[in-house]
């Protein structure tokens, strides 16, 4: 096919409101070809409607295809991590070592109390297994606080924490 026909096509292309992309790909011209013929083509108001569109739906497609990568990148440590502590000999020494790397990371460090804050209940569980395993520690000085919002039932929150640390129902407050 010759240029000068090449171009026109292009041109009407662009008018319709087609990417550089989609031009390129529907020529078999390289995508700055398509970029050099169509970018002083005037676009009326639905051809700049179509290639916004195509902006949103391009950017939406980006998002979810970082959300995805993310996926399977967490995915990925997570799996490692489990199989990296499944290989581990766990004794006493080993517990309070990471009792204490993950008090360094979420505790409190004021006061004349051990405060942990988090909200994930297996970072919560673990935490006090660890604690538990590796001092030995009075259960009846245990205690949660929860930092609750106006749309949760206290109850319900306290019976779900109280399952998962092992807490008496009665020694969680808010």
């Amino acid at each position: 096919m010759k240029t000068s026909r090449l171009l026109k096509q292009a041109i009407k292309l662009r008018r319709q409101g087609n990417s550089y992309d989609a031009i390129h790909r529907a020529l078999s011209i390289a995508k700055s070809t398509s970029h050099s013929w169509g970018k002083g083509v005037l676009l009326n108001r639905s051809a700049l409607e179509r290639l916004r569109k195509l902006q949103v739906r391009g950017r939406e497609k980006a998002q979810q295809t970082i959300k995805n990568k993310i996926f399977i990148r967490d995915h990925e440590i997570h799996s490692n991590a489990l199989r990296t502590v499944k290989g581990l000999h766990v004794n006493e020494h080993l517990m309070k070592i990471i009792c204490a790397i993950l008090y360094w990371a979420e505790g409190e460090k004021s006061g004349h109390r051990l405060a942990f804050t988090n909200s994930d209940p297996s970072m919560i569980a673990f935490f006090i297994r660890m604690l538990r395993l590796g001092f030995h520690i009075d259960e009846e000085k245990l205690r949660a606080v929860l930092h609750l919002h106006s749309y949760h039932n206290v109850e319900k929150q306290k019976k779900f924490w109280s399952r998962v640390t092992g807490i008496p129902f009665d020694m969680i407050s808010i």
